[in-house]
């Protein structure tokens, strides 16, 4: 399916934007646009390996909600934020393959602008909060997504070409 990036953008837009505005139902969406790209993916066995990276994004985030960065009130850690990552990482297979064709610093520059905007779009309408100024979160967020968005980069494409060689050779 030729047009599936449109569909992985589209569910993802879906994903965020409703764990953003209907908080209170994120998980039940989250899942079923997760469920409905895996049910309508034309690479799902590359896109359930990707799935390995999440854990690097729930690490970040985990440890931000531990140092009191971040918070979601009375809640915790809410598992919306991990289904959201699982849309985030998949995405990487298709709505966000173009950065991977770009520079590594090119990514690096765009996770230090949207990385925080994305942070600060929750802590806007209030389903997070932090405990810093807004001016200091931006700076700390800015700092972890330039690292951090690259080595997602990075990591699928030495993930799946390490996979992708593993399986030919044992075709071999």
């Amino acid at each position: 399916m030729r047009a599936f990036w449109l569909i992985n953008a589209v569910l993802f837009q879906l994903g965020w934007f409703g764990a953003l505005l209907l908080n209170q139902h994120a998980v039940a969406i989250l899942s079923i646009t997760l469920v409905l790209h895996f049910f309508l993916s034309p690479s799902k066995k590359a896109d359930a390996l990707i799935l390995l990276l999440a854990p690097i994004g729930w690490l970040m985030d985990y440890s931000l909600f531990q140092f009191n960065v971040l918070g979601a009130g009375s809640a915790g850690f809410p598992i919306w934020l991990l289904l959201l990552w699982l849309m985030f990482v998949v995405s990487l297979n298709h709505s966000l393959k173009w950065l991977s064709q770009i520079s590594l610093f090119g990514v690096g520059l765009l996770g230090m602008i949207l990385g925080p905007l994305s942070y600060l779009s929750a802590i806007k309408v209030g389903v997070l909060n932090s405990s810093l100024t807004s001016t200091f979160f931006v700076l700390l967020a800015a700092a972890l997504w330039a690292l951090l968005l690259p080595s997602l980069v990075k990591l699928r494409y030495l993930l799946l070409g390490y996979f992708t060689i593993q399986q030919i050779g044992t075709k071999a």
